[in-house]
């Protein structure tokens, strides 16, 4: 349950009956982490926030959560250092995935660092597939 939202559910409807108690379990929350994860594009994270802890103390390696927790507490001037720490360990496990990339460099950004913001930016736009991330980004870079 650390993986692909669509996966996971996908996989849920090719087990069927054959998935055990565990598996019926994950795929009953599918509906609520999205919901999380859409609460952030919909401006409705403040509500959805304690669900998001409570979903992530059953999935701690959750990537979605994980984002939409960090884009939080980054929006309420959460401490940049252990945001960028948390950031970058899920790189390590996640590392083709566009939202963090664009997480680690709204860090940078919000800590003053402009230019390396604006450098990693610049290399999520020439490589990534992911529409909301680019567009996103490049309301940013249009607004500086």
């Amino acid at each position: 349950m650390c993986g692909d939202i669509k996966y996971t559910d996908r996989q849920g409807k090719y087990l069927g009956d054959a998935a055990d108690a565990r598996m019926n379990e994950i795929f009953a929350d599918l509906p609520r982490i999205r919901e999380v994860r859409h609460s952030y594009f919909y401006g409705t994270q403040e509500e959805h926030i304690g669900e998001c802890r409570e979903l992530l103390e059953r999935y701690p390696d959750q990537v979605d959560l994980n984002e939409v927790m960090i884009m939080y507490e980054l929006e309420r001037s959460g401490d940049a250092a252990e945001l960028l720490a948390r950031t970058e360990e899920l790189l390590g496990k996640y590392p083709g995935r566009y939202r963090l990339q664009k997480i680690r460099a709204d860090i940078y950004r919000k800590n003053g660092e402009e230019d390396r913001a604006r450098e990693l930016y610049n290399e999520i736009l020439a490589v990534s597939n992911d529409g909301m991330v680019n567009l996103e980004i490049r309301e940013i870079l249009v607004n500086e």
